[in-house]
């Protein structure tokens, strides 16, 4: 036996009392509440009650505004806040140019007056199910999103709890080297690598925090993007940075930004296979348009292998010639998430002169843009 469908609350806009009068009775035959309006202005303000009507039966030719008029209103003006409401337009005439013109204007079905009781209520049925359909995809949203709230609340409340573990162990460790009676040699060992892995411990877990936190908007400012450049590099052990073209300012959210420099300088110099008194060569470039900010990030290492380049911004995904252990392979995730969040994107092809070139475009803001503040401490870590 098939579900019964659920009922909604049907309006009818139309100028022609007799109209509306046959198309009420046909509505309220089949189980739903009809509201009516004389006039599209009458329309609209029965769409501002918290009940709203979901579903719409508009007349083509009524007082302004008519039926088009109402769907572009209901279509692009109205906030996300509003449920999916379906759009019946009424016509007097079966002509292609205005049905076609109709739909583009955002209603999701015509009658021809007067309506066939069949077809009414066919149509009427598809509202049902479209509407039903609607109402699940906006539930399933409202679970996922409070779902959503809930893992970063436990991310942030764990990594706390991990950091102070780790900060712990890594305490002790520190405490064993530099005790008053030297320990031997063993345990010499054992204490450096303890507070190696520790280490090691605090950066994961500051990278999956990260990756976590730029799947939101980031609160941009000014800043001069040389002296960041500058800051991201100190900390790569033998790296040289050419810098070519470069604006002297950028407006986007620091930390991720030199995040992302930074994860992409470590990355060069992981892969480089340098010897130790050698230096990785890092070039930088920035290409300007009234949308974005471009920017190459060139390196003298062996490039990324052709197998790796459809999936090296994954997370937790190694690439072929990963040259040791550390990290779990959240670099260069972290650095798609934050241009991302920028409204841009990062890729990876083949320098000119060999090595590997990324491409981080990011995007300028715009007054539309919302933004939401980031755990810095996270960030900058």
């Amino acid at each position: 036996m098939n579900a019964q469908p659920n009922r909604y609350k049907l309006l009818i806009a139309d100028d022609d009392p007799m109209e509306r009068d046959l198309i009420r009775l046909e509505a309220e035959r089949l189980g739903h509440e009809v509201v009516e309006a004389a006039d599209g202005t009458q329309a609209w303000q029965a769409l501002q009650e918290p009940d709203l009507p979901r579903i719409l039966i508009f007349d083509w030719k009524m007082p302004p505004p008519t039926g088009p008029e109402l769907c572009e209103l209901i279509r692009f003006s109205s906030t996300d806040t509003m449920p999916y409401v379906y759009i019946i337009l009424l016509t007097g005439r079966d002509h292609q140019e205005e049905i076609v013109a109709g739909l583009v204007a955002g209603a999701d079905d015509y009658m021809i007056k007067p309506p066939d009781r069949e077809k009414f209520e066919a149509r009427i049925a598809v509202a049902q199910r479209v509407l039903a359909r609607s109402d699940r995809l906006a539930a399933l949203a409202s679970d996922l999103g409070l779902a959503n709230a809930m893992l970063g609340k436990f991310s942030q409340e764990l990594a706390h709890d991990l950091r102070n573990t780790i900060n712990t162990v890594s305490g002790h460790a520190y405490l064993l080297l530099n005790a008053p009676d030297p320990i031997d040699d063993n345990a010499r060992v054992s204490a450096n690598a303890i507070r190696s892995a520790a280490q090691r411990m605090t950066m994961m877990v500051n990278d999956v925090l990260v990756l976590e936190t730029t799947s939101k908007e980031l609160l941009r400012e000014s800043f001069d993007i040389r002296s960041l450049i500058g800051e991201a590099s100190v900390d790569t052990p033998n790296l040289d940075v050419l810098i070519r073209r470069l604006p002297d300012v950028i407006v986007a959210h620091r930390a991720s930004i030199h995040r992302s420099f930074k994860n992409l300088f470590d990355n060069a110099a992981r892969y480089a296979r340098r010897a130790d008194d050698q230096s990785v060569k890092v070039t930088i470039d920035c290409e300007e348009d009234a949308n974005s900010w471009r920017f190459s990030i060139d390196d003298d290492g062996p490039g990324v292998p052709e197998i790796d380049h459809p999936v090296i911004f994954d997370a937790f995904r190694r690439g072929a010639s990963t040259v040791d252990d550390i990290g779990l392979g959240l670099g260069l995730s972290i650095v798609a998430a934050c241009a991302r969040s920028h409204h841009g994107s990062v890729s990876v092809a083949s320098a000119p002169e060999g090595g590997a070139r990324f491409v981080m475009t990011i995007g300028k803001p715009t007054p539309e843009t919302e933004t939401s503040e980031l755990d810095e401490q996270v960030l900058t870590a």
